[in-house]
């Protein structure tokens, strides 16, 4: 059977196997069946829970994704506003355009006159 505490490292084991063998012991579970399912159920445990070490390694990689994240998004800010600037330079000679063509397309009718 393992350690008197049993999931994680020995000594920061957060199930005792110990306590449950002799529990299971003591409603007349034979004791091997009962230290086999002590260790059973230790390294079900053991598999299924997250460490501190396993929560650091999600955190660093949750930093590195928002800060991927915040550079693309200021990457298409930076883009979107160019596109803006220059949709706006567009209107502005189109519109230039428009009012030259309809001054020049008067002053042509008032010649005609």
């Amino acid at each position: 059977m393992t350690s008197a505490v049993g999931v994680m490292k020995m000594s920061e084991r957060i199930f005792n196997t110990l306590q449950y063998a002799n529990r299971l012991k003591a409603v007349g579970v034979p004791e091997k069946q009962a230290e086999v399912q002590a260790d059973t159920l230790a390294e079900i445990i053991d598999n299924s829970l997250a460490t501190k070490q396993d929560l650091k390694g999600a955190e660093s990689e949750l930093k590195r994704v928002e800060t991927e994240l915040k550079r693309d998004i200021k990457c298409l800010e930076e883009r979107i506003s160019e596109r803006i600037e220059i949709m706006g330079y567009k209107t502005i000679i189109g519109l230039g355009s428009m009012i030259a063509v309809a001054v020049l397309a008067l002053g042509f009718l008032m010649k005609l006159h």
